[in-house]
């Protein structure tokens, strides 16, 4: 059998994320993308002519982000000749860039692959892939008088007849009716998201991570998203269901829709050395799994299995990982994942989540190992367990993905 090799990450680093109407509403995500493309590849002090190949991954490509945007980002960063390919599995799009970046490393296709996730969902929104076209004038008239009529549920009409497809929130609260979370355990489950955040901002936790970016209205190097101010009181009296009038998430227990970009070097043990690399982590295993999409309370509960799947593909035991981000698409994704398989919650999002840090769709896949992974950094420096580490992010149409990293 040809060799499997171990898959090493150099350099992760993100933007912030801004948080609806935020300072990235006026930059295109390519522009966000070049950005820290060419930012992991100075720091690494690598010349970008070694770079084999680029991947993007996006959520939603129409638009700014449609025509395999990753091409525009990896000509605009490196010239014309880094061969780039976008990646859409919705919120698990650039985790799956990252398998896909293993998989070549492990094989000995290539040394060298820049993974990234790119995301503005102030510029192009969750859904617009959806929306009905014509090639036609007449056609596309049409076509807006059903969606000035239809509204949000006009992506029903490119779906397949029969296929139900539910605003993601609905799923959120399927869950937390499924497995009995109150009102009050989602409230507080998003308040100490944003208190955890807050903490971390203050004490400079994100700071090694962040690629400060310019735009028309100034500099951004935090995270828009953040409500230090907050109060469990606020969310529990003032916010009101987010998902039809007798949900239980709000707008403080759901991921914010926001922009940003995350990434990092895939490298093979032998480019380490040629090019005099420092990796962060190796790349102990990853998985996906599927869920029963038609099912609302099975949608977005796909985490649970993908940590068992890929802690026996790893041959580990829960107690075997120091930390945890588990995407938080909604508070009660988190909390099932927590239950489910016995984590200890001091272990998971220790700086936050998606709640607080905002979840920008294709970009999250990379955003939580970058955070992860200077964290484990920082908590080895500071004599903390920090071995091992565990990314797992729900997918809309009932999919799931973990990746487990190594502290080098």
């Amino acid at each position: 059998m040809p060799e499997v090799r171990s898959a090493f990450l150099v350099g992760p680093l993100r933007t912030a994320t801004s948080a609806k109407g935020g300072l990235f509403s006026r930059v295109k995500p390519e522009t966000l993308g070049v950005t820290v493309a060419k930012e992991i590849v100075n720091r690494a002090n690598l010349d970008p002519k070694y770079i084999n190949e680029l991947f993007v991954g996006c959520a939603t490509q129409t638009g700014e982000q449609g025509c395999n945007m990753a091409t525009r980002i990896g000509e605009l960063a490196f010239g014309p000749f880094v061969h780039a390919t976008t990646i859409n599995d919705l919120c698990g799009s650039s985790a799956q860039a990252t398998r896909l970046a293993q998989a070549q490393i492990a094989s000995g296709e290539n040394e060298i692959v820049l993974v990234m996730g790119v995301e503005n969902n102030h510029r192009v929104f969750q859904g617009q892939d959806l929306m009905p076209a014509s090639n036609t004038l007449g056609g596309n008239l049409k076509n807006l008088r059903k969606i000035v009529a239809m509204g949000a549920s006009v992506v029903k009409l490119s779906l397949p007849e029969g296929y139900s497809l539910l605003p993601m929130g609905a799923y959120g609260d399927a869950i937390a009716t499924s497995r009995g979370y109150s009102r009050k355990m989602l409230d507080e489950y998003g308040f100490f998201s944003q208190m955890k955040a807050a903490y971390a901002m203050q004490n400079g936790r994100f700071k090694d991570e962040i690629v400060t970016v310019r735009t028309p209205r100034g500099y951004l190097d935090f995270d828009e998203g953040i409500r230090s101010d907050t109060s469990l009181e606020v969310l529990s009296k003032k916010l009101k269901p987010s998902f039809g009038r007798f949900g239980l998430h709000t707008a403080a227990t759901s991921s914010q829709i926001s922009a940003g970009v995350a990434g990092y070097l895939v490298v093979s043990e032998q480019a380490l050395k040629e090019h005099d690399l420092v990796p962060m982590a190796r790349i102990v295993a990853s998985a996906v799994v599927k869920t029963d999409s038609q099912k609302p309370a099975e949608h977005l509960i796909g985490p649970i299995d993908a940590v068992r799947k890929v802690l026996a593909k790893a041959n580990m035991k829960i107690k075997d990982i120091d930390l945890f981000e588990i995407n938080e698409a909604f508070a009660s994704v988190a909390l099932a994942t927590i239950e489910e398989l016995g984590i200890d919650p001091e272990k998971v999002n220790v700086n936050g989540g998606a709640i607080a840090l905002g979840h920008p769709l294709g970009a999250s896949g990379t955003r939580l190992p970058v955070t992860l992974l200077h964290e484990m950094h920082k908590r080895a420096d500071e004599g903390l367990p920090s071995r091992y580490g565990l990314v797992t992010l729900c997918i809309g149409g009932g999919q799931a993905i973990a990746i487990i990293f190594e502290r080098v």
